[in-house]
């Protein structure tokens, strides 16, 4: 059995808000055959997944204090995450905005 609770996401992030939002347009968007807003969903799900792997929990504790927080250290797997989300939105808004309806 896995220790993954959905209940124990927040939402406290930025970049979690944007991968959430991604998934929930690219969902709804496949439900309704809608092949912009499915490029859209993805690249902000893949953005928001790659500004997650970009900002690890670090602590740094000293004598008298313990600092956490969510700096940003880009790392390769991410910033290529970063990249394909923000190749398939641009798509997926590009098209959306030329498509003809």
């Amino acid at each position: 059995m896995s220790d993954f609770d959905l209940g124990k996401i927040s939402l406290d992030e930025w970049w979690k808000v944007i991968a959430t939002a991604g998934g929930a347009i690219a969902v709804a968007a496949v439900a309704a055959k809608f092949t912009p807003a499915i490029l859209l969903g993805i690249g902000l799900l893949l953005f928001g997944a790659g500004e997650w792997f970009n900002h690890p929990l670090q602590t740094k504790v000293g004598v008298d204090f313990k600092i956490t927080g969510h700096p940003w250290r880009p790392r390769l797997f991410g910033l290529l995450m970063d990249g394909a989300g923000l190749a398939l939105g641009g798509l997926g808004l590009y098209r959306l905005i030329v498509s003809e309806v």
